[in-house]
């Protein structure tokens, strides 16, 4: 009776630690656009003139998102239209977006969504 208890309790552990994991992984999380994860995301070295999806990064002032915290990494002017992304300098974000060029032939996202 006593390998019973044990066995259920520690069954019943695993399920919770299951469902932490879970939540972990689809819960929402500030500065995390929907649909995306803050594992599934480009980095921002790796974007390209096609690119659409979503990409991670840090927010950089002035409205640029960077390959790390640094402010001499690599970056990415974000186009964020009408959106009102509450964004904070440094912050960790994945924005759903896709790549274009502008008028001096410079790669930008063009952001649809943001967390």
């Amino acid at each position: 009776m006593a390998r019973r208890i044990v066995a259920f309790s520690f069954l019943i552990l695993l399920a919770g630690a299951a469902l932490l994991v879970a939540y972990g992984f689809f819960a929402p999380v500030k500065g995390v656009a929907p649909g995306c994860n803050i594992f599934a995301g480009t980095e921002v070295a790796a974007i390209g003139p096609s690119f659409k999806g979503c990409a991670r990064g840090y927010y950089q002032p002035g409205g640029e998102i960077a390959q790390t915290p640094d402010s001499s990494s690599y970056s990415l002017s974000l186009d964020l239209g009408s959106l009102r992304c509450d964004f904070r300098p440094d912050q960790f974000i994945v924005v759903r977006s896709h790549a274009t060029t502008d008028e001096q032939n410079r790669l930008l996202l063009v952001v649809e969504a943001c967390g």
